[in-house]
């Protein structure tokens, strides 16, 4: 269920936003800094469904919520790629990868790196990068705990 957009709804302040950080990894650090149960509200917060938060044409909500400039947020998101036959290609740090590459449904992680900064790299969302490649350690998928 999304609520409605308050014009005034946003966090009460600014994260920067890290290069080669992923856009829900960014979210997550949002929300753990303003003490958000889950990134989820950030969403809602902004009027916004799960699926809206992609959309070139509800950026400018998600990115006041977030105190971001609307190009900001955008350059973050793995956009779609224009053009004949493109419709299942998006853009990931200015390269084009397959929209079925990308690992959202079971989203991965390097326990090294977590440990070392909270930030989930961009890296981990493509589903052919199963190992960091600055630990050259597995991925984990699943609490190691």
């Amino acid at each position: 269920m999304s609520m409605q957009f308050r014009d005034g709804a946003r966090v009460p302040f600014r994260i920067d936003p890290l290069p080669l950080e992923s856009p829900r990894g960014y979210l997550c650090r949002v929300a753990q800094a303003h003490c958000y149960d889950h990134p989820g509200w950030l969403v809602q917060l902004a009027g916004l469904r799960l699926s809206e938060l992609e959309s070139e044409s509800r950026a400018a909500h998600i990115a006041k919520v977030l105190r971001l400039e609307t190009d900001e947020w955008l350059a973050m998101l793995y956009r779609h790629v224009k053009g004949y036959g493109r419709f299942n290609r998006r853009s990931f740090l200015g390269r084009v990868v397959r929209a079925d590459q990308f690992n959202y449904r079971h989203p991965r992680i390097c326990p090294h790196c977590l440990r070392e900064q909270p930030i989930w790299w961009a890296a981990w969302d493509l589903a052919l990068v199963a190992a960091c490649p600055k630990h050259r350690c597995v991925l984990l998928d699943q609490c190691p705990t």
